[in-house]
């Protein structure tokens, strides 16, 4: 049996400081890897205490992956609905080099009507753009140029970089 610890922050500055949780956190990810534990993993959401000390899985990881040397490193999930897959794929990729091949990426639709509308994106957009945003990102990590046209993203010629350290790349899963 594998056990981790996953990160879903449910509070808001009334409750706890961000720099208490993440340093808490950061402390128990540290004792999770000298413990033995097989994984770490952290959502993405926004701007609500459901969630929103984690508008960014990969920082956390990053951080996380400074402080120890074996655990898994696992996005629970980014949302590519609200991030473009460029900057997603690099940032991937970048966090793959800086953990020594550690990053399992984790991938969500979101379902949040808050987060839709302050980042201006209509609900039923939802799928398709979750979609095309994994394909995309799958496409940069294994691919070292990219053309491709999407409803919502156009790449022509895009170099992808940094590379990944695990190939042909990280291992992908889906929340559900």
């Amino acid at each position: 049996m594998e056990f981790g610890l996953n990160f879903f922050p449910s509070v808001g500055p009334a409750t706890k400081s961000a720099e208490q949780y993440f340093s808490e956190s950061l402390r128990l990810a540290s004792l999770a890897d000298h413990l033995g534990y097989g994984h770490v993993r952290t959502v993405e959401h926004h701007l609500n205490s459901y969630g929103g000390y984690s508008p960014n899985p990969i920082v956390f990881l990053a951080a996380v992956a400074a402080l120890t040397r074996r655990i898994r490193l696992v996005t629970g999930a980014v949302l590519p609905i609200f991030n473009n897959p460029l900057k997603l794929a690099g940032e991937i990729g970048m966090l793959d080099a800086i953990s020594q091949g550690r990053i399992e990426v984790g991938f969500a639709r979101a379902f949040l009507p808050h987060e839709f509308r302050r980042f201006g994106v209509p609900l039923d957009e939802s799928r398709a753009r979750f979609t095309e945003g994994m394909e995309m990102v799958r496409r940069m990590l294994e691919e070292e140029h990219v053309s491709t046209e999407g409803e919502f993203h156009t790449l022509r010629d895009v170099p992808s970089l940094p590379r990944p350290t695990q190939q042909p790349r990280p291992p992908f899963w889906v929340a559900a």
